[in-house]
């Protein structure tokens, strides 16, 4: 209960607050507080959900995850090698799991792999950069156009044993067609 209420508060917070991107680190374990955060998503349409999927061996196809699928403004991000494959108990989730994203270490980003949280907290942080500098460049850019272009940057994975996604792999979220 007392995780659903801080959850409850903090998206509440977020959704007042000017900001259109929200990373949240963390996925919910409990499925009240799943609820809680795709009933904020749906509320706060306007901005970008970005969420980590987690690292506690989890299928979160045949959880309560479910409740997040398909929400036009929540990207939900695993962390994976740049080849695609994915880390030491990465949870898994082929139908909801929206990409994953590079887990490595960023030049500037003031990660130093492992010693700073999960592979899934790095490649979710990485794609809301990816989400800020989009924005910077569309400042109108709804939040589920932005879940579009991010999704289209995602490309298959072809690596025997690799991480499955709704979209696939973004290998470098450094690197980005509309900045460069």
């Amino acid at each position: 209960r007392e995780d659903v209420l801080s959850l409850s508060r903090a998206l509440m917070f977020a959704g007042k607050s000017p900001a259109r991107i929200v990373l949240i680190e963390a996925l919910p374990q409990d499925y009240k507080a799943i609820r809680a955060l795709a009933s904020a998503a749906r509320y706060f349409y306007d901005r970008l959900f970005v969420l980590a999927a987690g690292d506690q061996h989890r299928d979160l196809d045949s959880e309560g995850a479910s409740a997040l699928r398909a929400l036009p403004n929540l990207v939900i991000v695993a962390g994976a090698a740049a080849d695609g494959r994915a880390p030491p108990g990465a949870n898994t989730g082929a139908q909801t799991i929206d990409i994953a994203a590079s887990a490595a270490p960023l030049k500037g980003d003031g990660t130093r792999g492992d010693a700073h949280g999960s592979a899934s907290r790095r490649a979710a942080a990485h794609v809301t950069a990816l989400a800020v500098r989009l924005r910077a460049v569309e400042p109108s850019i709804p939040a589920a156009a932005m879940k579009v272009r991010i999704a289209a940057l995602a490309r298959p994975v072809t690596t025997p044993g690799g991480i499955a996604t709704r979209y696939g792999l973004i290998e470098r979220p450094d690197r980005h067609f509309w900045a460069e």
